[in-house]
């Protein structure tokens, strides 16, 4: 029997056979003639050939995997949270908000431009209108720049008067961003300006300090005026005003002329009225004494006696009760100091008289409304006081107000 091998399966079949009888290969693909074509290799033995409807089913399903793990790779990490919905929501609510770009827009796109940048990468993908808010700042970033150059334009002839519009201008330039400054083209105009302005102001400083003239009690608005415009210079510029001590030296000279003034008000001299709503006193006189009491050497009077090797420095004055009722009189004085030969004392007595009577003053006495006494406040110093020249001079305050009585 002629017999040749299946070309699919190897099995020997019978070359009157039609079909391999073990895998099903035509009869008429197995003329041996034909041999050198190479069939399409069936299916492997015990598996059947997949059909069509199989083939279009697996492609289906790989598909919608494929869909699906696209959707979880892509859903997966952008997926948000409720929180970060409503961010996103405010965010775009606040770009769509900015409306026409105008210098005035600057707080809107400022706030949104913020809030956008403190959303963290994922939320930022989902803000749909995030090019209007890129585009708004491009436009609020030229439109300073263009102000700013427009200012510069207007400035014009430089006069002392010019100071305020620099310095406005100068700090529009300031709010610049580092990238915006550089695109202004009419910069050196502005530098220029401020020279000019600064050479305008420090001539004016210099003018200002020479009509000072000499220093009275009259020059304080002129030494003012002075040192306001010396003040607004920056420290390079004060160097270089030559007469700077001239200014130094008036106000030192004016303050001593006040000074001097004041103390001449504060001086008390034989009748120099001190005036409140409730008293009026008049100053008197003054004296060194040991007895306030002079006419009476009775033991009831010693207390009117300075102590042993002391004086008393006496200052008298008239005091009048202007209200109508009684006021007490410890109120009057609340300091009385003598200062002698470099020391202090300070442990004063006051006392009333009326006539021939004196008496000292505790603190429960008044004196009658409209009534009139004579007040002393004395001070016991050291009994070498009356035998020399020394200056003695005495500080009191009364009535609330300082003053002083230069004894000699």
């Amino acid at each position: 029997m002629a017999l040749h091998e299946c070309p699919v399966c190897g099995s020997e079949i019978l070359i009157e056979e039609d079909a391999c009888p073990k895998c099903g290969y035509r009869a008429d693909e197995m003329n041996p003639e034909s041999k050198s074509e190479q069939p399409e290799p069936a299916s492997k033995p015990g598996r059947p050939k997949p059909s069509k409807n199989k083939k279009i089913i697996a492609a289906v399903i790989a598909i919608i995997a494929v869909v699906i793990i696209g959707g979880i790779l892509w859903f997966g990490p952008n997926y948000l949270s409720s929180d970060e919905k409503s961010a996103v929501q405010n965010v775009t609510a606040q770009i769509d908000k900015i409306g026409e770009v105008t210098l005035n827009s600057a707080a809107l796109i400022n706030k949104a431009d913020k809030d956008f940048n403190a959303l963290n990468s994922k939320s930022q993908k989902h803000v749909e209108n995030q090019s209007k808010l890129l585009q708004a700042k491009e436009t609020l970033a030229n439109l300073q720049i263009s102000n700013v150059e427009e200012a510069i334009d207007k400035i014009g002839d430089v006069s002392l008067d010019s100071g305020a519009a620099l310095s406005s201008i100068r700090q529009l330039y300031e709010n610049l961003t580092p990238d915006q400054q550089p695109k202004i083209t009419n910069y050196e105009t502005l530098t220029d300006a401020e020279a000019q302005f600064a050479t305008l102001f420090m001539d004016n400083t210099t003018s200002l300090i020479n009509a000072i003239g000499k220093v009275t009690l009259n020059s304080e608005d002129a030494i003012k005026a002075a040192e306001d415009a010396f003040s607004k210079l920056n420290n390079d510029e004060q160097v270089k005003i030559t007469n700077a001590s001239v200014l130094t030296d008036a106000r030192k000279t004016f303050n001593a002329l006040k000074k001097e003034a004041a103390d001449q008000f504060a001086l008390l001299k034989p009748g120099k009225i001190v005036k409140s709503a409730d008293w009026q006193l008049t100053y008197k006189d003054k004296s060194l004494t040991n007895a306030l009491y002079p006419d009476n050497t009775d033991d009831a009077y010693k207390i009117y006696l300075a102590p042993d090797k002391q004086l008393f420095v006496d200052a008298v004055f008239t005091v009048k009760n202007l209200s109508s009722e009684a006021l007490l009189l410890n109120t009057i004085v609340s300091e009385y100091k003598v200062t002698y030969d470099l020391k202090t004392y300070t442990a004063y007595k006051c006392f009333i008289s009326a006539g021939d009577t004196i008496v000292p003053i505790i603190d429960t006495d008044t004196l009658d409304a409209k009534k009139t006494v004579t007040f002393h406040v004395s001070v016991a110093v050291p009994i070498a006081a009356k035998n020399t020249d020394l200056p003695i001079q005495i500080g009191l305050t009364i009535l609330g107000e300082k003053h002083t009585i230069n004894f000699r």
